[in-house]
């Protein structure tokens, strides 16, 4: 009675502290900041690129973001802006953009390690260990001189045909490459659009001076990595926080149940009607194996071989001794054996072992003498 008390006051507790454990977390998690990748262009966290993407806005009112690659019906001159994509592995995606490059349109392309995209060649300059990425640095251009914080630690290989358009003493930070009708920049310094770091030293003034927005009459900011299923949106952000917070305890409470009904208290015991029940089952299994197959010798001298182990063990009796001399040692300790009862014992064994078979008779005889001298001196 009071063990079933017990364990019902247990499972309120448990259902209750659950219950707490699931409010808890739905009001903790319900008032978090909403999370943004990073350079998103509606993002006003510190990585994100609003600042830059509601300035130009201001500006022009042919800004846009689009979701999608770039069709047929794109208009030429354009600026299209990638900032941090992944290196594209769909053929069909990469031939998308250069056709839009060759039809006479800009794409700049902000990447820290631009290697393999549209065959661009970077290749790491600077420990990343190493490098002080908060103390400004001198940046090149053609006609100006510049200080900027260098987030990358990669430099880009740049061609003879390339225009170079930044640079610092460990190599090349942006360039331009002709395609077809349009042109392809290449920036490795993607932080300085981010709403942290752009008015940060002369970040603005290399972002304008370099790209010189008011030449182009729309810009387009792409955010199709964004969205599409080589983006970097996480799949985390399927399902609201709450269903994960539900989802996570729901996990926990099952291996609670689990652990509550799969406990032992104790060591484990092992039912002695098993090992009986098994120790019969060999010991019926080799008596039918001598009775079906007649091996009556080869039973008789496993029972002789036992009772003379036991009589050594008990009486010290030498276990190579004849059994004449050794029933004549027994004769004065065994109460129920005679003089005359020991000696015709010993020449019968004799004689059976001496046999090479013997009938079924013979070995029940002989066997029951074994079995009851044997417990005589065992208990003896």
């Amino acid at each position: 009675m009071n063990s079933s008390k017990f364990h019902k006051k247990t499972w309120i507790v448990g259902v209750v502290f659950f219950l707490l454990l699931i409010l808890l977390s739905f009001f903790s998690t319900s008032d978090s900041p909403k999370q943004y990748p990073s350079f998103l262009t509606e993002s006003p966290s510190l990585t994100g690129t609003k600042a830059i993407y509601t300035y130009l806005r201001q500006q022009s009112d042919d800004v846009t973001r689009v979701t999608s690659l770039p069709h047929e019906e794109t208009n030429t001159e354009e600026l299209r802006m990638m900032i941090n994509p992944p290196v594209l592995t769909d053929k069909v995606a990469e031939e998308s953009y250069l056709e839009y490059i060759e039809k006479g349109n800009t794409l700049v392309i902000w990447k820290e390690n631009p290697n393999d995209l549209f065959g661009i060649e970077a290749t790491l300059q600077v420990d990343p260990y190493t490098k002080q990425t908060q103390q400004p640095s001198q940046v090149q251009s053609p006609n100006n001189s510049y200080e900027a914080v260098i987030n990358s630690a990669y430099r880009l290989e740049s061609t003879e045909q390339d225009n170079v358009l930044l640079e610092d003493s460990y190599g090349v930070l942006a360039l331009e490459r002709r395609i077809g009708d349009g042109h392809l920049i290449v920036i490795t310094e993607p932080n300085w659009l981010t709403n942290d770091q752009i008015t940060d030293y002369e970040h603005t003034e290399i972002i304008f001076d370099t790209l010189s927005f008011e030449r182009f009459p729309s810009i387009t900011f792409d955010e199709f990595h964004f969205h599409s299923s080589n983006g970097l949106v996480s799949p985390l952000k399927i399902f609201p926080g709450w269903a994960y917070v539900l989802f996570v305890e729901g996990i926990i409470f099952a291996l609670f149940v689990l652990w509550y009904q799969g406990k032992r208290f104790g060591p484990i015991r092992i039912a002695r009607e098993e090992h009986v029940r098994l120790g019969d089952e060999r010991l019926n299994a080799v008596a039918i194996w001598h009775l079906k197959g007649k091996n009556y010798k080869s039973a008789i001298l496993h029972q002789v071989d036992y009772l003379k182990e036991a009589i050594r063990e008990r009486y010290g009796i030498p276990y190579d001794n004849s059994w004449q001399k050794r029933m004549e040692h027994l004769v004065p300790t065994l109460e129920s054996l005679s003089t005359k009862d020991a000696t015709y014992f010993a020449q019968e064994l004799e004689t059976v072992l001496n046999k090479d078979k013997i009938n079924k008779y013979q070995f029940l005889t002989l066997s029951a003498s074994i079995e009851k001298i044997r417990e005589e001196v065992e208990t003896r």
